[in-house]
């Protein structure tokens, strides 16, 4: 947490005015004496995207939009990386299906090739009827 003494007085980025410690010279103090705190003095916590450094103190939203966006910026490369990979994945994944797709239609059509053959070869050899001497089927005398 950022101590007390590195809490300074800065100039509003919106309107030019004094605020220290979010307090702002623009507010005036209410009945009760209490002067309202800036809604966009935050307080940060997390790593500097360009140093790496933890950042633990409090200092005005406004400010802050340059850090924020190099983070976004970076974390949108990295998704952007990431997504790219996952594609990548799935393309060679897609030709893996593809290969075996297209080995399958081969094998179906060599099989159906093949019963053409065949057909044509018993279309062309003459069919033999075996009669029983009875005149029925299955049936022993």
């Amino acid at each position: 947490m950022q101590p007390e003494h590195q809490r300074y007085e800065m100039t509003c980025p919106l309107n030019g005015l004094s605020c220290v410690n979010g307090f702002r010279s623009d507010f005036k103090p209410n009945q009760t004496g209490h002067t309202k705190e800036c809604r966009w003095w935050t307080h940060v916590y997390g790593k500097d995207p360009q140093t790496e450094k933890i950042l633990d103190h409090f200092d005005c939203a406004v400010a802050w939009l340059p850090t924020v966006t190099l983070e976004v910026s970076q974390m949108s490369r990295f998704n952007t990386a990431s997504v790219d990979k996952v594609a990548s994945s799935l393309d060679d994944i897609g030709g893996k299906i593809r290969a075996s797709f297209g080995d399958m239609v081969n094998a179906f059509l060599t099989m159906a090739e093949s019963n053409r053959e065949m057909i044509e070869y018993k279309k062309n050899e003459p069919s033999v009827i075996e009669v029983p001497p009875n005149g029925k089927h299955g049936e022993e005398n």
